[in-house]
């Protein structure tokens, strides 16, 4: 697993730069499987939790909120993220591991599942902040608004990871 396989585009992208920038990432001769992508969506959550491990390490106490926490579930996260992508990175703890006699473990890439996950839930609750910002500024309907936000979201992430290449075609019928 690498970190750029994480936050590249699904190959075949509907949108043209994607699809060009996952064509040069994935090219023939290249390492990778091209098989983890985040997509938009993950990867913001992705970004967000790991800047928050940052900032949140280089401030300390600094960085909270004024009730202590802040984002304590976005940090908390975020290490997460990093234990997982030290471990299933190409050279990281996993090479080490396997050193010391775990040959036997094969896909320590597999591991990318649990930093999509913790991904996702760092950018559902980005969304959460989003509706509670949306309610106290009293937008006329906070609920429509909100619902319309979460229904571009998902059509945009089904664009974003469902790719034609990589649809099954009417063929492959039992």
């Amino acid at each position: 697993m690498r970190l750029v396989e994480l936050l590249s585009p699904v190959t075949g992208h509907r949108f043209g730069p994607f699809a060009a920038l996952a064509d040069h990432l994935y090219e023939p001769g290249r390492e990778g499987f091209g098989s983890a992508q985040l997509g938009l969506a993950a990867g913001i959550g992705f970004v967000c939790a790991l800047v928050t491990v940052l900032i949140r390490g280089t401030r300390g106490a600094e960085g909270r909120g004024t009730d202590g926490r802040g984002w304590s579930n976005e940090a908390r996260l975020g290490i997460v993220i990093l234990a997982a992508m030290l471990l299933g990175m190409k050279g990281g703890i996993s090479r080490v591991l396997e050193l010391t006699g775990l040959q036997g473990v094969r896909a320590w890439s597999r591991i990318a599942i649990v930093i999509a996950f913790a991904s996702i839930v760092v950018f559902a609750r980005l969304l959460d902040r989003l509706r509670v910002v949306i309610r106290r500024h009293q937008w006329p309907r906070p609920r429509l608004v909100f619902a319309a936000i979460l229904a571009v979201i998902v059509v945009l992430g089904v664009l974003d990871q469902a790719a034609p290449p990589l649809m099954p075609s009417a063929a492959w019928r039992i």
